[in-house]
């Protein structure tokens, strides 16, 4: 021991054996819990003081009361009662440990000295005369959020006279709190028999997690009690799940010869999503086809909206990796955004294939293609060092310089295109002779985005970063 405050670790002891009164503890009613705490250490102890209360697998369950301000004086002792007006605990055997935090410190188990610091302590069902006859059963483990489910049990009147009244089936919170109501039933049961009730829920709205679901009984003109739990548990844990991913629309789409025909009008311009797609199990792949009509050549520009990257403002909860194939050729695999586009000609099917990037992950996703159809036989200009931009970084303009403007054929086309393939800017025209350009730059978001200037017969492009 010794040292006092911080994270310093103080020699206090128990001082007496722990009470607990009563003992056994009535669910959820009040009890306390008692106890001489002395204090061995050099130092002057302040802090907290905490009863605990843990499972009998030693897992912590709650604080039953902390007590703040405390100061035992070094060499003394002092007697202190903890107390809670009761504890959703189901029934069963707990243990009872005391805690201690100096101030600015963390908590620590206080030692056992000369008497045991962790004691156990039985939480009983309440005392009535309608008893558990079985354990509750529910129809589907784990409750699954939003879908039906029944809860079954059979409960037996053990009382001189006839129950009349009402039966239900609640569900709390793991803290213990009160949320719903789940089913109801009403019921006449003799005495000395028992009867088997199946109560139904159409579902629970509720985060995925464990709660506690508690059987309680409403005599006629009487007040509700908890269905007492002599042979069995009542209240009881449930552990309640997030709905599965369900397949989507376009199943069964897992391997090419069974990809998903998404419909192409043949318009000069058109964007096509794949709302609602899901992978729904850990090795789901999706394959989708754009059939290109003969005639044309088509700029395709693709990227995935998943949990990682999302680029039109909606939640996704799968991350994706997707690739395309046309003919023997397959793509690179992208994370969510290509660089650029890719042209294909007409009279051939474009497929896309998507898959987890997380292995055994499921979620949902969106693929999202832009075409144009138009004549894209202008041939790239392969030497980077054709032209000059600065400055790059750029924040509000731009200078664009050239080794041979004629060499792209008069006048150019300038377009500064983003990461999604989209065009946010556009110069039409542009007959710069041997001149140097300085483009006034529009309000963009910070980000990379292409500089494309194309002539009549060559085009060149430049990554280029935009910051505010």
């Amino acid at each position: 021991g010794g040292g006092g405050g911080g994270g310093a670790q103080f020699d206090l002891r128990a001082y007496s054996e722990i009470s607990i009164n009563p003992n056994p503890i009535n669910f959820a009613n009040q009890f306390d819990v008692s106890v001489d705490i002395g204090n061995f250490d050099d130092s002057d102890f302040s802090g907290s003081l905490s009863a605990v209360l843990f499972n009998s697998e030693g897992e912590f369950v709650d604080f039953i009361q902390e007590l703040t301000g405390i100061n035992i004086t070094s060499g003394y002792y002092d007697s202190y009662t903890f107390h809670t007006d009761g504890m959703l605990a189901v029934p069963g055997e707990y243990y009872v440990g005391i805690y201690y935090k100096p101030n600015g410190g963390d908590w620590a188990i206080i030692g056992p000295g000369d008497y045991s610091n962790y004691v156990s302590v039985n939480i009983v069902g309440p005392d009535n005369t309608m008893q558990m006859y079985s354990d509750i059963s529910i129809s589907v483990t784990p409750i699954v959020s939003n879908e039906s489910f029944t809860v079954t049990f059979d409960i037996a009147n053990y009382a001189a006279t006839t129950f009349n009244g009402e039966v239900s089936a609640d569900l709390y919170d793991s803290e213990g709190n009160y949320l719903y109501e789940l089913a109801i039933g009403t019921i006449e049961l003799e005495s000395n028999y028992y009867i088997n009730l199946s109560l139904e829920n159409s579902g629970v709205d509720v985060e995925a997690g464990s709660y506690i679901l508690a059987i309680w009984d409403l005599p006629s003109g009487g007040e509700w009690e908890l269905v007492g739990s002599d042979d069995f548990s009542n209240p009881v844990f449930v552990e309640i799940a997030a709905p599965g991913v369900q397949p989507d629309m376009y199943e069964d789409n897992n391997i090419e010869e069974q990809a998903f025909d998404l419909q192409y009008s043949g318009s000069t311009q058109e964007t096509i999503t794949t709302d609602g797609s899901t992978i729904h199990e850990g090795n789901d792949m999706d394959y989708y086809k754009i059939e290109l009509p003969a005639g044309s050549q088509y700029k395709i520009t693709a990227r995935a909206h998943d949990s990682y990257n999302s680029g039109n403002g909606q939640t996704y909860t799968d991350d994706v990796l997707w690739a395309f194939i046309v003919g023997e050729e397959m793509s690179d695999v992208y994370d969510d955004v290509m660089e650029g586009y890719f042209v294909v000609n007409g009279g051939q099917t474009a497929y896309f294939v998507v898959s987890n990037y997380y292995q055994g992950s499921t979620g949902t996703y969106l693929l999202e293609m832009q075409i144009e159809k138009g004549n894209f036989g202008i041939d790239e200009l392969k030497d980077p060092d054709f032209i000059s931009v600065f400055p790059n970084p750029a924040k509000t303009y731009l200078n664009i310089s050239a080794k041979d403007w004629n060499a792209l054929e008069l006048p150019v086309d300038i377009k500064l295109i983003n990461s999604i393939g989209q065009t946010v800017y556009n110069l039409e025209n542009v007959n710069p002779g041997q001149n140097d350009l300085k483009l006034k730059l529009p309000n963009l978001p910070e980000g990379q985005y292409y500089l494309r200037i194309t002539g009549k017969q060559l085009y060149i492009e430049k990554k280029i970063l935009i910051i505010n």
